[in-house]
């Protein structure tokens, strides 16, 4: 939570927007297809690509990335991607 001064003085609470997440952490377009993931690809090879990743990258940066292509960047325009992610999500938590 991050505080903001108005022009009036007062003070208030403002909660970091998921665009400004996304800048904290640099993503950037083609973050996970770099080490081989696509959402199209059987699980085994999306499993070995986020593999590359969490060891280039480490679990954070991936995590973070796989959350931000659930979450955000796949609202309602690309249903497969958004269930495809928060499987890999999982497939992180449990095995990193």
């Amino acid at each position: 939570m991050t505080l903001y001064r108005l022009p009036d003085g007062r003070l208030i609470r403002v909660n970091p927007t998921p665009v400004q997440f996304a800048k904290h952490l640099h993503l950037k377009k083609g973050g996970l297809t770099q080490y081989g993931w696509d959402e199209k690809k059987e699980p085994e090879e999306r499993h070995e690509a986020l593999s590359k990743c969490v060891r280039a990258e480490g679990k954070g940066v991936c995590f973070h990335r796989l959350l931000f292509l659930r979450n955000v960047a796949n609202k309602s325009n690309n249903r497969m991607m958004k269930i495809v992610a928060a499987d890999d999500v999982a497939w992180i938590g449990k095995h990193y």
